[in-house]
Parts: C-alpha cells; sequence; structure tokens
C-alpha cells in the first residue's frame, strides 16, 4: 500500500514521536490482549485448584455443530502444577504434572 506524500510526512511526524510511537505499541498489545479476555477470565474456569486439589474441567468440541460440551471436572491425586495437556483421538485426556507424572483421564 502506497502512502499519498501528505500521509507519509504525517507518518514521519508520527515515529518522530516516541510517546506516541510507545502508545501505539501498549495500545497494540492490550487490544491483543482484550482479543483473549473472554478465555482470560470467565465464569468458566480452565484448571481449578481447590482446597490442594487440581481440577480440570474438560469439554468436547463438534465441529459439526460448532459446539463445546462439558464432559466433567478431573481430579487427578497429585499437588503439582499442570504442565501439559493433550488429548488423544480416542477421547483419552493426558495430563503432564511438573514432576514429570502423567495421568491418563478417559473423557467418553
Amino acid at each position: 500500500m502506497r502512502l499519498s506524500p501528505l500521509n507519509q510526512r504525517r507518518w514521519r511526524n508520527f515515529t518522530a514521536n516516541r510517546r506516541a510511537v510507545w502508545s501505539l505499541w501498549i495500545f497494540g498489545v492490550l487490544f491483543g490482549l482484550s482479543l483473549f479476555a473472554e478465555l482470560l477470565a470467565n465464569e468458566k474456569p480452565i484448571i481449578v485448584r481447590y482446597k490442594g486439589e487440581t481440577y480440570f474441567p474438560i469439554y468436547r468440541f463438534y465441529p459439526e455443530t460448532l459446539a463445546f460440551v462439558r464432559v466433567g471436572p478431573i481430579a487427578c491425586p497429585t499437588t503439582a502444577g499442570t504442565f501439559s495437556m493433550a488429548i488423544d483421538r480416542r477421547g483419552t485426556a493426558w495430563v503432564e504434572y511438573t514432576d514429570g507424572r502423567l495421568f491418563a483421564v478417559n473423557t467418553q
């Protein structure tokens, strides 16, 4: 996209002001975070720690209808933090903890 000479001058004036450039970057980052606000803060948690227990509310996704259906919480017998989680094609959820332990949870 080619800018007109007037807009080129305006852009040079804008970029000459360091405070304006920093403000644009900060605004861009905050705007990007706001796109994920529903995921970051809502009433349906992804990971819950309650009374020393870790729970993972698991959801099943149906691509035909683009719907998420709650399967239920997962309670694993460990106090370590969650490192990674994946679900294989058979519907088994694999949860790896920071202490290296791996749990398999059936989501059927």
